[in-house]
């Protein structure tokens, strides 16, 4: 009996001990959130944005509210997408008291710039900042602003876009220059009719004296670069580091203003991007290349072209343009591994022209054009572009005849055509490019329709930013049952945050995107001269659920009288309860 006993206790005791240790692997295997070191939270601070960080840790308990206090958290600030109200309250509690721990700082809209760098002086309390954006802003801000931003020690990326037309910059570069750790630099802006040359010497290349004054710059990208009477061909050498260069070129920058301008500044380059968008056979000639780099780019690994312009040609023109492209096929051009392909189609007396390079390069966009002549260097043919992530599609054609895919593409521009009964496009579309993974959409057609827009959007339900640009006024044509249906469900489920409608919107238009896009925090857009009140009236409607989420509202194109109208019209007819509007240039903003 004594025994039996024995062993019972024994049972319960190793019963009980399978249980704890049940219960201590199940703690391991499911570690919560406030069981991770101070280190490895920090790491995961670091990934968050500084308003979700405070909104969610900041009440928890007094470890967070310590964590969140420590000198050493480095903060990042996205205000891109905030209501008034929001914002107002991320700056009293997040941004106000840590200024000095703020790591990167995004402001989209002027108010913001007024609300964060008011006064300018403030500026160098944000001392550990590294990442400036400032969106929309405008350029009266400059002068102070980049005053104070020489002023931070850490800086080393800046991205300005202004929302005016700018005209002296003669404020903006020098200013830029003085930055003393300034590494990456972005600027956007509408340039005035005036030009001015930087300070260094008279007749001298406007890109020579940037290089003057950025002696340590590797790489420079300029885009819709253009010749004008300021330059001269008396350029001075001047010493950089520079390796990489991309250019893009319009107007009347031929190819003999273009060579001096490499031979002496660009003698160090390892990589060359170029796009030619204008009639100049110059840039097709293989020989002059093969000279320049021969002579002026020893060090050149990477040569990436991309030519789309008209070949006019007399009597035996023809002959003597395929006797250009041929001469790409040569041992030069091979030993270096520079490959290139073009289509061209020919109408009257002239060629259409896209010749480009192709692989080994590493593009981050392509373009898809349908022309009925191409050809393909036989040496090498690249099918997966693993490295594109914005895709241009010429026209509806170009799709069906691609053999090309892009497995990692995720912003989708559309051009030209696009047929108003799309299915089998969108299937063959599907083939090239994950249509589930797009996030950013462009459609910018000659004439448009709405139902044409349900089906690209009913397959890409993904999307968050959405433009649309019609030549000739969105057609609201009558629509199936089947796309109703559609339509209902991409209103339920679509992601689209930001809606630009470039051209014509009517109140009509504005009414159905405003239902189709429930989720939409900023809409840009140009309305019709004589529906600009009914369509704001449409937009701001207190009681419409569907655009509860709208935070900010920019309409373009607008007179000084129109905004003062628009103005009155909020406050008489109290459209919103809160709210601040700006006109920067020819834009009113609008935001509550």
């Amino acid at each position: 009996m004594k025994q039996q006993h024995s062993d019972t206790e024994l049972y319960d005791v190793e019963r009980k001990t399978i249980q704890r240790t049940t219960v201590d692997t199940k703690r391991l295997l499911f570690t919560r959130f406030e069981d991770l070191s101070n280190e490895l939270i920090y790491e995961i601070f670091e990934l968050l944005d500084g308003y979700d960080l405070f909104e969610i840790f900041s009440n928890l308990n007094s470890r967070f509210q310590n964590l969140l206090t420590h000198p050493t958290l480095r903060i990042n600030m996205n205000l891109s997408s905030m209501s008034e109200s929001t914002f107002h309250r991320c700056r009293a509690f997040g941004i106000l008291p840590n200024k000095h721990r703020i790591k990167s700082l995004h402001l989209s809209s002027p108010f913001a710039v007024d609300l964060i760098f008011s006064p300018p002086r403030c500026i160098p309390k944000f001392s550990q900042l590294k990442t400036l954006i400032l969106d929309d802003i405008n350029s009266r801000y400059l002068d102070q602003l980049l005053h104070f931003l020489t002023l931070l020690p850490y800086l080393s990326s800046l991205i300005l876009s202004l929302a005016d037309r700018f005209r002296n910059k003669m404020i903006l570069y020098p200013r830029i220059f003085l930055i003393p750790m300034l590494k990456y630099c972005k600027l956007s802006y509408q340039a005035g009719s005036g030009r001015m040359l930087l300070p260094i010497t008279t007749n001298q290349c406007k890109i020579a004296a940037l290089l003057s004054y950025t002696p340590r710059l590797r790489h420079l990208s300029c885009r819709k670069l253009a010749y004008d009477a300021y330059q001269t061909m008396e350029m001075p050498i001047v010493p950089n580091n520079l390796t990489k260069a991309s250019f893009e070129f319009f107007g009347l920058f031929n190819f003999d203003q273009f060579e001096p301008l490499i031979r002496k500044n660009f003698r160090q380059l390892h990589c060359l991007r170029i796009s030619i968008s204008k009639n100049d056979r110059s840039y097709l000639d293989a020989k002059q290349w093969e000279r320049l780099i021969l002579t002026s780019m020893a060090y050149l690994r990477i040569f990436d072209i991309q030519y789309k312009g008209w070949v006019y040609m007399e009597s035996s023109g023809k002959t003597q343009f395929y006797d250009l492209i041929d001469q790409f096929n040569s041992t030069f051009w091979f030993d270096r591994q520079w490959f290139f392909a073009h289509q061209s189609y020919e109408k009257e007396h002239a060629i259409s022209v896209l010749f480009y390079s192709i692989q080994p390069y590493r593009r981050q966009s392509y373009t898809l054009y349908s022309h009925p002549e191409e050809k393909i260097c036989p040496h090498r043919q690249q099918t997966t572009f693993d490295t594109v992530r914005h895709l241009y599609i010429d026209e509806e054609q170009s799709i069906a005849n691609c053999l090309f895919q892009f497995p990692k593409c995720t912003n989708l521009t559309l051009l030209k055509s696009f047929c108003k009964n799309c299915d089998s496009t969108i299937t063959s579309l599907h083939r090239i490019i994950p249509l589930m993974q797009l996030t950013n959409l462009a459609i910018r057609c000659l004439n448009l329709f709405f139902d044409t827009i349900i089906e690209v959007l009913h397959s890409t339900p993904n999307i968050q930013i959405l433009e649309v640009d019609s030549e000739y006024p969105l057609e609201l044509n009558p629509i199936s049952i089947e796309q109703t249906e559609k339509l209902r469900l991409i209103s339920n489920e679509n992601k689209i945050q930001s809606l630009t409608i470039s051209r014509g919107c009517t109140s009509k238009v504005a009414e159905v995107f405003i239902n189709l896009c429930r989720r939409v925090q900023r809409i840009d857009m140009n309305i019709s001269t004589n529906e600009f009140e009914s369509t704001v009236r449409v937009l701001l409607m207190k009681h419409n659920i569907n655009s509860h989420h709208l935070r900010l509202l920019i309409l373009r194109y607008l007179s000084v009288t129109s905004f003062k109208k628009i103005e009155h019209m909020v406050h008489a007819e109290k459209l919103l309860d809160n709210s601040s509007i700006k006109f920067v240039y020819n834009r009113l903003y609008l935001w509550w």
